[in-house]
C-alpha cells in the first residue's frame, strides 16, 4: 500500500515538474550577442521586493500610459540588486514601459519617474520562453556566455516584454566592462 502511495506520488511530481517544463519553455533556447543599442526613453516607479513580484508595478505604469494617451511601446523591468546575495525585501528594482519621447514632469504621477537608457553596446540574449523560468535559464548562460568571451557584467540588468500572438518574447540587455 504504501509502495503504491509513493509511486503515484513520484509519478505525480514528475508530470508536473515535465508540464512546467515544457509550458515555461525552459528547454528553449536562448540567443546571445554583443550589439549596439539605441537610446530609449524609460517611464517606470521603482519597486522594492522580490522580483518576481513587479509585474503589478509594470501594470500600474502602462495602465496610467494607456488613459493618458502615452505611447508605451514595451514594457520593462530593470533589476539592480543580485538576489544571491541581498535580502528578498530590499531588493531594488523598476518596473514600466519604453515610451517614444521624454514627458514633462507636472504630467507625471508623483511616484513616476523617467530616464535615459544610454545608447552603448549591450550583452543582449533573447528568450522565447516565459519571463519567469528567464532567472533560471537565461541569466546563468548570459554568465557564462560573458565570463566565456571575456566580458564583465555590470548592473543594472534590462528585461524588455513583447507580446506577439499571445507568447511573451523577453529580450535582456547587459551592461559589461
Amino acid at each position: 500500500m504504501i509502495k503504491w502511495f509513493f509511486l503515484f506520488l513520484f509519478g505525480g511530481i514528475a508530470t508536473v515538474a515535465i508540464s512546467l517544463y515544457f509550458k515555461l519553455g525552459a528547454y528553449k533556447d536562448v540567443e546571445i550577442q554583443v550589439q549596439d543599442v539605441a537610446q530609449k526613453h524609460l517611464l517606470f516607479k521603482k519597486h522594492f521586493g522580490a522580483y518576481h513580484k513587479i509585474s503589478p508595478v509594470i501594470q500600474a505604469v502602462e495602465e496610467w500610459a494607456i488613459k493618458n494617451d502615452v505611447n508605451c511601446d514595451l514594457s520593462y523591468g530593470a533589476y539592480y540588486d543580485d538576489p544571491k546575495t541581498v535580502e528578498e525585501d530590499r531588493l531594488n528594482s523598476e518596473g514600466g514601459c519604453l515610451t517614444t519621447e521624454a514627458l514633462s514632469k507636472d504630467k507625471l504621477p508623483l511616484d513616476f519617474s523617467q530616464r535615459i537608457f544610454e545608447a552603448n553596446k549591450y550583452i543582449v540574449a533573447t528568450f522565447h520562453g516565459s519571463p519567469a523560468i528567464g532567472p533560471f535559464v537565461v541569466y546563468p548562460k548570459v554568465e557564462e556566455w560573458a565570463i566565456d568571451n571575456r566580458y564583465k557584467l555590470k548592473t543594472p540588468y534590462y528585461e524588455t516584454y513583447k507580446i506577439v500572438k499571445n507568447k511573451v518574447i523577453t529580450t535582456y540587455y547587459f551592461p559589461f566592462d
